[in-house]
């Protein structure tokens, strides 16, 4: 970012960017011709300012395995991802639970120009780059027992055993009167 500052050191050219060359007048002389600048008196002072700003937005996205095996995605900001298999190829199970991987990132320090990048349920690769494994198993995935067609018989069971005992109380009752 430059500002106009009387100790600065740069010079804003017409075209909009900045030098350190001075302007000249004399064609001869070492630096850029006068005219090429916006003024030939106003100075300016570079300074570096670092903006961050924090989006919040849902990201829905849908990718294919490519033939080598690989998923990617790429322009994903730090957040949480969710990866859920939709399908999975012939001969494969789907994944059990989705995957969760978190990524998240520090501004660099003052005077430090890299950001400093951190993943959970993935791995750092390179700066920007998060990978993670995923291993296909084969194999019958059995289905779920002991659901809601067991909890039936132990409500019908429940109720007989408690209709038996009404039962033997009532018929020991009823054998009491008439002895």
């Amino acid at each position: 970012m430059f500002t106009e500052d009387a100790n600065g050191e740069y010079w804003k050219l017409k075209d909009g960017s900045y030098t350190i060359q001075v302007p000249v007048t004399d064609e001869n002389a070492d630096g850029y011709n006068a005219d090429k600048y916006e003024s030939t008196s106003t100075k300016y002072a570079k300074s570096t300012t670092t903006t961050i700003k924090t989006i919040t937005e849902a990201v829905n996205a849908t990718g294919t395995v490519g033939e080598d095996g690989v998923l990617r995605f790429d322009g994903l900001a730090a957040g949480t991802y969710t990866i859920t298999e939709m399908k999975a190829p012939d001969g494969y199970n789907l994944l059990a639970e989705p995957i969760s991987v978190t990524i998240t990132w520090t501004a660099p320090e003052t005077g430090e120009t890299e950001c400093t990048w951190t993943a959970t349920g993935a791995n750092i690769v390179a700066p920007g780059i998060a990978q993670l494994e995923i291993e296909n198993n084969t194999g019958t995935v059995l289905p779920s027992t002991g659901g809601i067609g067991t909890t039936i018989f132990y409500v019908i069971g429940g109720i007989l055993v408690i209709g038996a005992a009404i039962l033997l109380v009532t018929k020991k009752r009823l054998s009491a009167e008439k002895d």
